[in-house]
Formats: C-alpha cells, structure tokens, sequence
C-alpha cells in the first residue's frame, strides 16, 4: 500500500511539473517569422495550420468572400474573435487583424489572422499553432467556426 502511495504521489508531482513547464514554455515561444507584418505567414509542413493561401490538401481552407467595405468585415471578425475564450487582439488594421488565442489547459498559443485581399474579393486567413506538430484539428474546427458565425452574420 505504501508503494502505492509513493508512485501516484511520483505521478502527480510529475504531472504538475510538466505542466508547469509547458505553460513557461509556450508563453516565451516567439512569434513565427510572418505573423503580424500585415501579410500571411506560410504554414509549416506539420498539419497543425490552416491557410487560406495554402496550396495541399492538408493546409488549404476557402476564403472568406468580401461582402462589405474592408474595415467593416474585420471589426466584425475583431467581433467574433473577442467573444472566443483567451483571446487577444494583437494587431488591428482596417485591412488586417491577428488575434493569439491560448489553448485551455496547456496554455498554447495559436495564432489567428485576417487579410482583406480587396483584388481577388476575399478574406484571406491562416490559424496556426505556434508549437508543436499537430493540433488534432483545432485550427481548421476554429476557423471553420469563424467562417459560419461570419456568415451568419452577414445575413
């Protein structure tokens, strides 16, 4: 009984240092080369992204069609995006947004951005997570979201 005792205590510990350890790291994770500088960064090859100007399969994800003056169509993505748990707007433009969002538990940071593409008559985005390989989907879920409550409210 008492060796039972020592290894859940062991396993315990363990947990509450790696996630200790996960939450320093991915606050101090830089911001990837691209984000914030007004054009989209490029996914990397994990498929834990979703672009918008992706080319493959994996990464590719349908625009947002531009319905309305730019600097409207993103104070109302601004809009959407501030209602989403741990969200921060870190840059806003009438033509450009980027938005971090932090993961629940971990505290991971995945990176969300709107560019008003007035030429080709769309939005064009990319969410991405900062770290990591994969994100089982929870960039393209996200975005997908962004996209249907945009059209809702474009009705």
């Amino acid at each position: 009984m008492r060796t039972v005792m020592i290894v859940l205590a062991a396993v315990f510990s363990l947990i509450v240092l790696l996630i200790i350890i996960g939450r320093i790291y991915s606050s101090r994770v830089p911001v990837p080369a691209g984000v914030g500088t007004g054009t989209l960064a490029p996914c990397r090859a994990s498929p834990n992204c979703v672009s918008t100007e992706a080319t493959d399969e994996m990464h590719q994800v349908d625009a947002i069609p531009l319905d309305r003056p730019a600097s409207e169509a993103i104070g109302m993505l601004a809009a959407i995006m501030r209602k989403m748990p741990k969200s921060r707007i870190v840059s806003q433009t009438d033509s450009y947004l980027h938005v971090e969002l932090r993961s629940s538990f971990w505290n991971f940071i995945d990176d969300v951005e709107f560019l008003v593409n007035e030429s080709t008559g769309q939005i064009d985005s990319r969410s991405a997570a900062r770290t990591g390989y994969s994100d089982l989907g929870v960039n393209k879920d996200r975005y997908l979201k962004i996209v249907e409550e945009y059209a809702l409210l474009s009705r």
